[in-house]
């Protein structure tokens, strides 16, 4: 369960932070941030799926593209350098780097061919930048479930897939962090 595993990534966290750790801080934060946007999103996938009254699957649709439109924009800074300089710190395998570079640039792909319509949609739908009805209504009305879906269920693929090495990431660096308090 989603929630459930939120959690524990929640009190590591917060047990990193109370500690002064702030590479497992870091790192454990990264993690819930995953772990965040794949739970809101397969609820809004959810609310798209099964709703039909007026309104709700445009406002289930805004409300993935916005999900995915931050998430992409922030993943980019969280997976940084220091991100880099955290994990050769904790000693992480190269080859689970590696492969969280892989997924990642499955999302840096879908980034570079939706960006633009995810972006319009966030600040003229979600964000209401343009304070013009008319262009909300049209943007709206030019919204297809099943266009979004496929978008929604590429993005969810590619963010589990993410989460698959920044789970192994975690797990490492947990253990190395553990070791490196026996060593001394």
């Amino acid at each position: 369960d989603l929630k459930l595993k939120i959690k524990e990534f929640e009190k590591t966290t917060l047990l990193s932070k109370n500690n002064g750790w702030k590479d497992m801080e870091y790192i454990w934060n990264v993690g819930g941030f995953i772990l965040t946007t794949s739970l809101d999103l397969k609820i809004s996938g959810e609310g798209l799926v099964f709703s039909n009254e007026y309104g709700k699957k445009e406002y289930y649709i805004k409300n993935s593209c916005v999900i995915i439109y931050e998430f992409l924009e922030d993943i980019e800074q969280l997976l940084s350098k220091k991100f880099s300089e955290i994990v050769t710190g904790l000693k992480i395998s190269q080859d689970l780097v590696n492969e969280l570079r892989e997924k990642k640039k499955i999302l840096s792909n879908i980034k570079k061919e939706h960006n633009r319509s995810l972006k319009n949609i966030r600040k003229i739908i979600g964000a209401h930048r343009d304070h013009n009805f008319l262009l909300q209504m049209e943007t709206m009305n030019n919204l297809k479930d099943i266009a979004f879906l496929n978008l929604i269920s590429i993005f969810d693929n590619a963010l589990n897939d993410l989460g698959i090495p920044m789970q192994k990431i975690l797990n490492e660096s947990a253990k190395n962090f553990v070791l490196s308090f026996k060593n001394k």
